[in-house]
């Protein structure tokens, strides 16, 4: 015979439910300020406005990883496996490498956080506030520069690396910065 459910029975998942996703909402709030208080922070270290608000998305791990395949061969016309056999050629990977599976591993191990077009994804809840600073710098530098389109832009390996050179080490620099003013003031003696 079919299970009856009461109204009385949900009334209690019901709450449950509304209950979890206000609390998401406001833990998206909370990720939302601390973003834009980083964003402050960046732009403060950098001299650069930062000129519009910046959206959060907390995200899948699995998700993250298989969007950074997808966009690396992108990047590459789809030809990711000819460019694993140049860097293996010039012995800059291990022969035995496979690209996919490191990105995999990479994307769901190594890294925190990611920026793209106007969008912080986080990986984590609970970001630490100089990661939020590295990638609130990504938002100044597509803001101000529309970096990121340029090197989306970009055509061939040189290009593509140069490019991430230059965006992930301004990122890295502001974030040490941020992360280690004394030895900035150090340095300055």
């Amino acid at each position: 015979s079919p299970m009856r459910i009461s109204r009385r029975s949900v009334l209690p998942f019901l709450l449950l439910a509304a209950t979890l996703q206000a609390q998401e909402r406001a833990d998206l709030a909370g990720l939302e300020a601390r973003c834009a208080e980083a964003g402050e922070k960046a732009a403060e270290i950098r001299g650069l406005p930062l000129r519009r608000k910046v959206a959060v998305r907390v995200v899948d791990r699995q998700e993250h990883a298989q969007q950074l395949v997808d966009e690396t061969e992108r990047a590459f016309g789809g030809r990711l496996d000819e460019v694993e056999a140049f860097l293996a050629r010039f012995d800059l990977i291990p022969k035995k490498l496979r690209l996919k599976p490191a990105l995999t591993l990479f994307a769901t191990q190594a890294v925190g956080a990611s920026y793209d077009r106007n969008t912080v994804r986080l990986f984590d809840a609970e970001p630490s506030e100089a990661l939020l600073v590295h990638e609130m710098t990504h938002a100044l530098q597509d803001q101000n520069f529309a970096l990121l389109a340029q090197a989306e832009q970009a055509s061939g390996l040189d290009a593509i690396l140069a490019f991430q050179a230059l965006l992930e080490g301004d990122a890295d620099f502001v974030e040490g910065i941020f992360a280690f003013p004394e030895d900035l003031k150090d340095a300055e003696a």
